[in-house]
């Protein structure tokens, strides 16, 4: 898994609109058909009690249609419309926290010829990009106090979305998930903003938890053994690295004629 963590911050409309660009344009996955569609949870780490370890709750709120994902980007409860309590404007107000749940390219290409690899990568990806946000709602923090007088307190809900891909934006082969959290967290009884202060340098172990767990996903290295495939030491599927030259070639052929007819 690579990638850093993205920032999306100003107008909810801009904001938007750069997203569902980004998600959708010249891509065989619209962010707002299968298998694109927004999908809601809702994480609440257990509160620390001495001597006991509860479980963080991670519910899933179903799925966000093209207007209510626009409500939840800009910080309104996107079944009520009610504002998460008082929501920043201007350039700098963050919206959302954005990362991305992806492996080696040779797994895209086994999923891509596989039905039964394509599943259980999937299913692999799920499970990694709850694992983060496990860890996230466990570790984040918002601020309560007066102005000057702010402490960071740990979150008590954060919330935020999973939307699938399954091609990069040349069209190659590319299964991914993108993670957004929301930057409307719960916390001392009332929606704050997320404090984001220590998150940018997290990118690295985050994306290290999420290859970790599906790496070690039991149902995704049976069905890549399944078929007699061996991951070399870089967890790449060593029958099909050949293959990711040609990819990346046509890749390469499709950036050339988009710029070259101004896409």
């Amino acid at each position: 898994m690579h990638g850093g963590i993205r920032f999306y911050r100003g107008s909810p409309t801009v904001t938007h609109a750069d997203l569902e660009a980004r998600l959708s344009s010249r891509r065989a996955d619209s962010s707002f058909d299968p298998p694109g569609v927004p999908v809601r949870f809702r994480v609440s780490p257990a509160p620390p009690v001495h001597g006991r370890e509860d479980v963080t709750m991670v519910e899933r709120h179903g799925t966000l249609d093209r207007a209510a994902y626009r409500r939840w980007v800009a910080g309104y409860d996107p079944d009520t419309g009610v504002a998460k309590g008082q929501l920043r404007q201007g350039p700098h107000a963050l919206r959302l926290v954005e990362l991305g749940i992806n492996g080696p390219k040779t797994w895209s290409i086994a999923a891509a010829l596989h039905s039964d690899i394509a599943a259980a990568y999937d299913n692999a990806q799920h499970r990694a990009a709850l694992a983060v946000l496990v860890w996230l709602a466990e570790r984040v923090t918002t601020r309560v106090g007066p102005q000057g007088h702010q402490v960071e307190v740990p979150v008590e809900h954060l919330e935020a979305v999973l939307i699938r891909g399954e091609t990069s934006r040349a069209g190659d082969p590319h299964r991914h998930l993108r993670v957004q959290v929301n930057a409307r967290v719960f916390a001392h009884g009332a929606w704050r903003g997320l404090h984001t202060s220590r998150l940018g340098h997290e990118a690295k172990f985050i994306n290290e938890i999420g290859h970790n767990a599906m790496i070690a996903d039991p149902e995704f290295r049976r069905a890549i053994e399944s078929h007699g495939y061996v991951l070399d030491d870089i967890a790449e599927i060593q029958q099909l690295t050949p293959c990711t030259q040609s990819v990346n070639q046509r890749r390469a052929q499709i950036l050339r004629y988009l710029n070259q007819v101004g896409v």
